[in-house]
Order: structure tokens, then sequence, then C-alpha cells
């Protein structure tokens, strides 16, 4: 092991959870392939219940940041966070470490079963590793970006029955009516959203059905979705340099441009792009919350617009997470329905592309950005998608 790769990682502004994260991406064994694990700090209260993981450093190995854990390798975790042991067996290493007030867990599971001479191997390069997190006086000001997650409030009845809608096979405008009939609160932002400017229609929607008629079920349903959000996590999108108003009229932009564009292109993959388009900001709000308790909205704004093509890169700088990171973390936390968490997670790779190619044309600090258009019209050519149809989509949208 090379001790001296992770000493020189560190400097007065590591966080521990960057550290931790260093650690997972660069520690190696000769001739041990790891298939996976993480390395990250949990709340020793839930330690001995059948939970889901969630890191607090931003990595699992193979598996897409969430990390379902058995009821088997629970009970291991508990035993070691009771006894205080290594355990080390077949193919698994855990180890515990308490730093900093923190409770740090080590969980590897490597390709094969571990001989005697590679476990010692194992144990000696992470008391080595355990040495460096105890002895460090770390900066924990950003550690709170999870744990608060599980304070947001929980969506309401009228979302969750209209999520458990969204799954059906056969929708009908009807049985959507009767949903959101129970919630007048809702059909009022409802109806005030699509009569706003953005969706240019020459006579006022009055009525739900009508609105319903003219939106479509799934793109009604995005909406739902998108108004729950703004009642369930604060909209502080200031590090980002736009305010609530602005973010409305550019989310709304947004889904005015694909619904047109990609209606055209796939009219099936578009019911499964709603509820993605509108979900993937919900991080961008919880670091920006972030930033400005920390009060360094203005240094990371300042490194977005210098930088625009890299904010998941400077996200990570500042907050030890990109975005999307935080926001399959909050998708998790309110138990969404997996395909649109897979499809923010990469896990669904055609849709996936497709989200992040709309993610770069619409780049939040430069929407519409020529180089950005550049770039997502290289992607598109790659995705075998019509490229005069996207470059004349563009061009309307932008007249």
């Amino acid at each position: 092991m090379n001790e001296k790769l992770f000493k020189n990682f560190i400097n007065d502004h590591t966080t521990l959870y960057s550290f931790l994260d260093f650690v997972l991406v660069n520690i190696n064994f000769k001739q041990l392939n790891i298939k996976g694990g993480f390395i990250s700090c949990l709340d020793s209260s839930k330690v001995a219940t059948r939970f889901k993981i969630i890191s607090s450093i931003g990595r699992f190995l193979n598996s897409q940041n969430i990390k379902v854990i058995s009821a088997r390798e629970i009970d291991k975790l508990s035993t070691v966070f009771m006894t205080k042991n290594t355990y080390i067996k077949n193919d698994l290493y855990i180890d515990y470490v308490y730093a900093n007030c923190q409770n740090i867990f080590i969980y590897l599971e490597f390709e094969k079963n571990l001989n005697d001479k590679e476990k010692l191997q194992i144990k000696k390069t992470f008391d080595i590793i355990n040495n460096i997190i105890k002895t460090k006086n770390w900066d924990l000001s950003m550690k709170t970006i999870v744990s608060k997650i599980e304070n947001l409030p929980a969506l309401s009845k009228t979302v969750m029955d209209t999520l458990e809608f969204s799954t059906k096979t056969n929708k009908t405008p009807e049985e959507l009516s009767e949903i959101l009939s129970t919630d007048p609160l809702m059909v009022v932002s409802l109806l005030k959203t699509v009569n706003s400017a953005i969706f240019g229609f020459r006579n006022e929607v009055e009525s739900l059905e009508n609105l319903i008629y003219l939106m479509g079920i799934d793109f009604t349903i995005s909406m739902i979705l998108a108004n729950s959000i703004e009642d369930s996590v604060e909209i502080n999108i200031s590090a980002y340099g736009i305010d609530q108003s602005e973010f409305k009229d550019f989310l709304a932009l947004k889904l005015k441009f694909v619904t047109s564009w990609i209606r055209k292109e796939d009219s099936q993959l578009l019911k499964k792009l709603y509820l993605p388009l509108i979900l993937h900001d919900i991080g961008k709000f919880i670091i920006s919350k972030e930033l400005f308790h920390a009060n360094q909205i203005d240094i990371f704004l300042d490194e977005l617009k210098k930088d625009h093509l890299n904010i998941n890169k400077i996200e990570r700088k500042y907050c030890d997470y990109t975005s999307p990171e935080i926001t399959v973390f909050v998708l998790e936390y309110w138990k969404l329905n997996k395909n649109i968490i897979n499809t923010l997670n990469g896990e669904c790779k055609e849709m996936s592309k497709i989200l992040l190619l709309i993610d770069i044309i619409f780049n939040i600090v430069k929407p519409l950005d020529e180089k950005c258009i550049e770039i997502a019209l290289k992607q598109a050519t790659s995705l075998n998608l019509n490229i005069e149809l996207l470059k004349k989509e563009i061009e309307a949208i932008t007249l």
C-alpha cells in the first residue's frame, strides 16, 4: 500500500467524506479484485435494523450509488459495530472505525474467497488507513446533506395516489380527475401553471377536465409532481444564478421543448421522460441550500459561470456529491417508482443518455448556449437520433 498517496491527499480543506471517497477509488490489492462495497459514515442507531444504506460519500462500487444490504450482511455489520472487531471471512471484509463522532464502516466484497495471507494484507492496509482517519481533525461542515434528506416531509397522499396511478397500463382522464378532485389546492395550482405565458393558450383553461384533455395524462402527472416538490423541498436555486420564478420558467420551457421534440421522435419514450425531467434538479435545491448556510454561494456561482460545462465536477468539489446523486438519494427516501430512479441513476442507459442530452441543451447556468448545443448535437449523432429534427426544435425554442 502507498501510504504516502493517502496522506498527500489530505490538506486543510479535505473533508472526511472526500477522503473516504478517495480511499475507495484508489485502494487496490495485488491479485485481489474488489467486486463491490462502500466506505461510509452510517447512523449507528440504524445498524441493528433492516435498512437500505445511503452513502455519505456519494459512491458505491458497482452499484450506482445505492447498495441494498441483505439481512445476513446487516447482521454482520451489527456484529462489527457492537464488538468493534473486524470481520473478514470468505469473500467479505467488514471493518469499523470511530472518528469525529462518526461511525465509519468499510464493507468490501472480493471476487474470490480470501486466504490467510490475503486477509492479513487487507487488515494491515486498513489499520494504516483507519489510523489516518482517527488522527486527523476533519472538517465536517458539509456532512449534513444526506442526513437532512431524512428530514424532508413525505409526499402528499394526492401525489402518492397519482404516482401509483401513473404505473397503470391503461390510464383514463376520468380516473386522474377523480384523484385530483379531492385536492382543490392542487387543482388551483395546476390551472395557474397551465395558464401561464409559457404555454401560450389563447383562451384560459378553466377546468381540470380541460387541463387534462389539453396537456395529456402524462404531462399533467408531471406537473402534479413538480408542484408537490415545490411544497416538499424548498426551491432555493440561488447557487446556480436564478431565482424560484426563473427556475419555474426554465423547467416549463424545457418540458415544452421535450414535448415537441420527443413526440415526433418517439411518442412512447416521451411518456417515460416526463417524470425524470421534473425530478432531475431536486439535488440542486439541496446543494444550493447547504451552500447558502455555509456562505459559499458567491464563490460556487463564480466557478460555475467560469466553467458551466462542468457543473457536476464543481458540485462534487464543494459538496462531495453531484446533484444527480443527491436526487437519487431523495427519490429512494420517498420510495418513488424504481423505473424513474433507474433513469436518473444511469441504469436505463438509452433514456439516461437522452436525459443527459436534454440537460446539456438546457444547462442551468447557460441554457441553450451555443457550445452546449454543439456538444448535444454530437451526442445525438451517436444515439442515432434525427439530427435535423433536433436542430429544428432547438431553433424553434430559441426564437
